[in-house]
């Protein structure tokens, strides 16, 4: 009992185990990730700002189109984007650009899509199946690594073709997606056909 109370004792004398404290913490925002089009992104921050807590079609229809509009400027900036060349890593790197580049502008236009404004979800729908269509022209262009060689380079072909018809199957299942929605608000569109 002696030896419990002696413990106890050296316990509260000394303080709890604990780990040294760290740096004070200073809450912040995290940086935003890149962007080509910084303005577009501000406009559409600002719209969904607004929109937060709301019901307000106009604020959502306002917001819908703002991120549309941001979406539309992401999806341009992957066309002005490079093909990747170079070595076999070089070009993996690049691929990967290109990959992010695709992902934002079609993380922003189902943004759009999830507004559920119907003037903007077919062509939400549509800009999507561009994009795919976009982003496999972009693939198709690429050239295999001169570092690969035999079966290597004939792997690294047939990856691309498998990965570009991937994307053009999206691309159809997209546009026969936005013509639905389109049949459905009795509009016709020459797409569609």
């Amino acid at each position: 009992m002696m030896r419990l109370a002696s413990a106890c004792m050296l316990l509260m004398a000394c303080g709890s185990a604990q780990p040294p404290a760290g740096p004070k913490h200073h809450a912040t925002n995290s940086e935003e990730a890149a962007t080509a089009c910084p303005k577009q992104r501000k406009q559409a921050q600002e719209a969904r700002e607004l929109l937060l807590g709301s019901t307000d079609l106009a604020l959502m229809t306002s917001a819908s189109e703002k991120v549309m509009a941001q979406a539309d400027c992401e999806a341009a900036a992957l066309g002005e984007l490079a093909l990747p060349t170079g070595t076999h890593d070089q070009i993996l790197q690049g691929l990967r650009a290109l990959r992010t580049q695709m992902q934002d502008a079609d993380n922003l236009f189902s943004e759009v899509l999830r507004y559920d404004t119907p003037a903007l979800h077919a062509q939400a729908l549509f800009a999507q199946g561009l994009l795919r269509t976009g982003f496999a022209d972009k693939v198709a262009g690429v050239l295999p690594p001169p570092d690969l060689d035999g079966p290597g380079k004939l792997e690294f072909q047939e990856e691309l073709r498998q990965a570009i018809d991937i994307l053009r199957g999206e691309a159809e299942v997209l546009v026969l997606k936005a013509c639905e929605v389109l049949h459905g608000q009795g509009t016709d569109d020459p797409r569609c056909y």
